[in-house]
């Protein structure tokens, strides 16, 4: 270096003012500074010159570092920015999007940042000065993956051509396996008069919490419909931590995105726009917007990571994307009656069989436990917990059942289940809510959530179904009802559910999924519908070897949710066919049926067909739905004689699932908050007063004839195919609804006995037109 300065100075001397012009010392300074930057600067950081493109229009100072653009560029407000363009010369390499579309790419001055522009709109009219900016900001590999960011500056926020604002970039495609990412920001002129401007992300003012927000729509992400990217960004912040075992560039994205039959067509970015009066927005004339919310910000501005995963390949999943959302196998898990079989949380598919808990992770969307009107907030619960419709079946009552985190019940759909079946308990008459309870260890864990009010996992899934709407004077069934046939069981009915090898009996189990919000939100079946258990199997010899299999079960297509609810759910059929599916022993080729004993519990009965679905190896108990019936049931035992070439297959050991379970107990005894000995006994008294009358069971039994001939049904897709649910339907139990509105009189007389604060009006849902399932 000093060297060449000494040379550079030399220079100087010999080109005095006396002997040279000031051009010859001009060269002589130029000399020196080149001499200087070499010694500092890379070779290659002398690249050519900076890329030709529009930014020059606007941009100044524009000079290269490396692959670098650097240029001083003015912003949406006119100030000049100091920005930078990362591998510049490579922008006027043409991009080939997965379509096979090419672009020609350009450099451009996009709101005071270099960007490399793929495509555009040119401005139109009043709306901006050019719009839908799309530039891939970068595009590396990260432990072995793609991840590719994507920016689109000035989203179209005045669509009116379809619904929801939407407006398509299919250049933005994804592919199953995919994880995503959002980030957005900016605001939107929003038309009208006053401060107009808006948040995209997170809008403040008047109507802010339905209109003016930026939203999105990512197939088997968003819940299937657009929803705003405030609450995406919001799912992801709440997946950080849930997310620990991922590597950190990959904690908080939503997906993976699941395998789908439409995903060449479908899976593409959606952006849409609320607002109530969409077609007058634009970019321009710029305020500072309600309590200053754009001061200083410029235009909206939307950013997708797509972190490519691993090919995926096997089961063809049904759509998901929250931690409490059913998955299936729509080409394989799928029962006779169009209902998911054994369904699996989205939250163990996503972490290896870890059971997801409510509280933690929908607890946000329950800002009170307790109280008369219960709020739910149904956009957070659709943000963070579960992307299904489901309905909130919920005590009226207020103080009668605690809520943790709802007092009742959260439903999703009816499922199918297979697995261990043993006895649990019975709740109690009256002022309990006669249940009776069951545990079911689930296939492979499937369906199974955190215990709730316990730590730790659960090992069963609750079943309850209200003896009182489900008359048990069938055979077997009424082997465990105690006289006088009331609801209370035998002392027998423990050990009867036991099994042979104390583990439980081999069952199906047909029920409304759901979670039991008084005990912390575990996972439940209720009212289960139909239930099936295998009684005993035996071996008989011969060629070929057969196995004899005594089934009990019973079906019905209504129930309600015991004490802690209003309703009376209801399954219903398309074609008015119902089917219990009898999986085949290992090793089976055909099915018989050696005799029957059931019976239907109303007239005109329910007709019942044995049928075999071979290609899935189901037998199937087919009852038909009696005609003019809303409700009905059936039930009783059946014995079936397998035909197993080389004999029965050693089963597997099954786990014994603990008998041990929290108290299904949910209506609190509000006579132990009266103090006063008298005013109890009086308290207690007009409880009793309201009691259901519960007439003693008949012995009678209305015979159904059941054909011994097995006939062959092939499996016909249905709802859960199509990746569907089915929900339960409900209507108001009239009875239930008078005796919680005499409950609730009774609670304003005593309410300074019972020190609570009783409203002096009926709550909503305890009035006729109120008395329905709350829905998302």
């Amino acid at each position: 270096m000093f060297t060449a300065i000494m040379f550079a100075l030399g220079a100087r001397r010999c080109f005095s003012p006396q002997r040279s012009t000031s051009k010859f010392f001009a060269f002589g300074m130029f000399f020196l500074l080149v001499a200087m930057l070499a010694m500092v600067i890379p070779a290659d950081a002398w690249a050519a010159n900076p890329p030709a493109g529009p930014y020059q229009q606007s941009c100044r100072n524009a000079s290269m570092s490396g692959t670098m653009l650097v240029a001083s560029c003015p912003d949406y407000f006119g100030n000049l920015r100091n920005t930078v363009l990362q591998d510049a010369v490579k922008c006027p390499v043409k991009f080939t999007a997965a379509t096979g579309q090419v672009f020609p790419r350009s450099i451009r001055n996009v709101d005071g940042a270099l960007r490399c522009v793929i495509t555009f709109t040119p401005g139109t009219g009043d709306k901006a000065p050019g719009f839908d900016f799309i530039s891939l900001l970068s595009d590396t590999t990260v432990d072995g993956q793609n991840v590719k960011v994507w920016r689109i500056d000035r989203p179209t926020v005045w669509s009116t051509a379809k619904p929801n604002g939407e407006v398509d970039y299919p250049i933005i495609r994804f592919q199953a396996g995919d994880r995503l990412r959002f980030n957005a920001g900016g605001c939107v002129q929003t038309g009208g008069s006053g401060s107009t401007w808006k948040s995209y992300l997170n809008p403040q003012g008047d109507n802010a919490p339905q209109y003016y927000a930026g939203t999105a729509f990512i197939k088997n992400i968003s819940s299937g419909a657009f929803v705003r990217i405030e609450g995406l960004v919001a799912q992801q912040n709440n997946l950080i931590s849930q997310q620990a075992s991922l590597l950190p560039p990959f904690r908080g994205t939503l997906g993976p995105l699941p395998k789908d039959p439409q995903a060449n067509t479908d899976y593409i970015l959606r952006l849409g726009y609320q607002d109530d009066n969409i077609g007058d927005n634009s970019y321009f004339a710029h305020d500072d917007g309600n309590n200053n919310q754009c001061q200083n910000v410029g235009p909206a501005f939307v950013e997708l990571t797509v972190i490519s995963g691993p090919t995926v390949t096997g089961a063809l999943l049904s759509p998901h994307s929250k931690p409490f959302d059913l998955v299936w196998d729509m080409n394989n898990d799928e029962d006779a009656n169009g209902l998911p079989l054994n369904p699996q949380w989205n939250f163990a598919l996503e972490n290896h069989g870890a059971q997801p808990h409510f509280k933690p992770l929908c607890g946000a969307a329950f800002p009170s436990t307790f109280g008369w009107n219960y709020p739910i907030d149904f956009t957070t619960l659709e943000q963070i917990c579960t992307s299904m419709p489901v309905s909130f079946d919920l005590d009226p009552g207020g103080a009668v059942c605690g809520g943790d985190p709802f007092p009742g019940h959260m439903n999703f759909a009816i499922a199918t289940y297979q697995g261990q079946v043993t006895w649990s308990e019975w709740s109690g008459l009256w002022p309990n809510d006669n249940d009776w309870n069951f545990n079911l260890l689930p296939l492979n864990g499937a369906g199974l959530a955190g215990t709730g009010d316990a730590p730790g996992s659960a090992a069963t899934i609750g079943m309850e179904f209200d003896f009182a709407d489900t008359d048990l004077r069938i055979p077997f069934w009424n082997t465990l009802v105690a006289p006088p046939f009331v609801g209370q069981p035998t002392s027998s009915i423990q050990s009867v559910f036991a099994g042979p090898n104390d583990d439980g009996l081999q069952g199906v189990v047909i029920g409304e999924v759901g979670l039991d919000g008084v005990h912390g939100a575990y996972s439940e079946l209720h009212p289960v519908f139909a239930m099936a258990v295998l009684l005993n199997q035996t071996s008989t010899p011969g060629q070929p070897e057969s196995v004899i299999q005594n089934w009990a079960f019973f079906l019905r297509n209504f129930g309600d949710e015991g004490g802690c609810s209003a309703q009376t759910w209801h399954w219903a059929s398309p074609t008015g066919d119902f089917f219990v599916p009898l999986g085949w022993p290992d090793g089976a080729t055909d099915v018989s049926v050696n005799s029957t004993n059931v019976t239907s519990w109303q007239t005109p009965i329910s007709p019942v067909n044995i049928e075999k679905d071979p290609d899935r190896r189901f037998t199937l108990i087919h009852v038909r739905a009696p005609a003019q019936l809303d409700e009905f049931g059936t039930g009783g035992t059946i014995t079936l004689q397998y035909r197993i070439p080389g004999g029965m297959k050693k089963a597997p050991p099954v786990h014994k699932a603990p008998n041990a379970k929290e108290s299904e107990t949910e209506i609190k005894d509000l006579s132990l908050r009266i103090a006063d000995p008298a005013a109890r006994a009086k308290f207690t008294a007009a409880i009793q007063a309201l009691a259901p009358k519960l007439t003693p069971r008949s012995a009678n039994k209305i015979a159904v004839n059941v054909p011994i001939t097995v006939t062959v049904r092939k499996h016909v897709p249905g709802a859960a195919s199509r990746g569907e649910l089915t929900p339960a339907h409900a209507t108001t139990n009239a009875p239930k609804l008078q005796r919680d509105i005499a409950i609730f009189k009774l609670m304003q007389s005593y309410s300074n006995d019972l020190k609570l604060e009783v409203p002096a009006q009926l709550p909503a849902a305890l009035t006729p037109a109120g008395a329905k399932p709350i829905t998302k």
